[in-house]
């Protein structure tokens, strides 16, 4: 979560079976791996973790000398869909899925792990994949996984 152009605050927030035997300490190291610097650099550099990600790019990065590609289309996104949100609050107006009184928002974050051998069809066959995909994401967002929780 950005603070100003040079500083963040990462949040961690975990879910945890009641029945879990992984003791507290061993739990907070796997849970704080690779966010610190306090790793040695030859071990940074052979496992980053998101601390590294976010250093290596500086207090502030220079769009302008960006080579965005295919793969960035997600951050090329993420960046019309913030300035668009910030020209509204230039405005006076809220940003877009602002709540204001007090109920969770529900979000669909989570790693999912599908074997490839699960997709039907021909992998090799984009318009098989795409089809995949997407009923992936319905079923994504119809039974979204930590939905309960909310």
């Amino acid at each position: 979560m950005p603070v100003d152009d040079e500083n963040s605050i990462n949040f961690l927030l975990s879910h945890i079976a009641e029945d879990d035997p992984t003791t507290p300490e061993r739990r907070r190291f796997l849970e704080s791996f690779g966010q610190q610097p306090n790793r040695p650099y030859a071990e940074r550099q052979r496992i980053p973790g998101d601390y590294d990600a976010m250093v290596s790019q500086g207090a502030i990065t220079d769009h302008k000398r960006e080579n965005l590609g295919t793969l960035d289309q997600g951050i090329v996104l993420f960046r019309r869909r913030l300035k668009r949100e910030i020209e509204a609050v230039q405005r006076g107006e809220d940003p877009a899925s602002i709540v204001r009184d007090g109920r969770s928002i529900p979000t669909y974050g989570v790693d999912r792990v599908i074997a490839a051998a699960a997709m039907p069809g021909n992998a090799d066959d984009p318009t098989a994949r795409r089809a995949y995909a997407r009923s992936l994401a319905e079923e994504y967002l119809t039974k979204p996984p930590l939905h309960e929780f909310v």
